[in-house]
């Protein structure tokens, strides 16, 4: 089972995003063109994920237990 975070829908190919972690320490960072984040690999903690698409900056914190 594979853990990941499903980003807004869009028609757009490509969603830039970064995980920072509490401290503001980039724990991920990239471009997804599947729709989703995979998070897999982080350790269990707090996060920040934010996303920019088409300059609109978002984001979200989240739990990876």
């Amino acid at each position: 089972m594979t853990a990941c975070i499903t980003l807004p829908e869009t028609h757009e190919p490509v969603i830039n995003y970064t995980i920072t972690d509490l401290l503001g320490k980039v724990k991920a960072s990239g471009a997804s063109t599947s729709g989703g984040v995979n998070v897999r690999e982080l350790a269990s903690g707090l996060y920040t994920l934010k996303v920019d698409h088409l300059g609109e900056p978002k984001s979200v914190r989240f739990v990876k237990e």
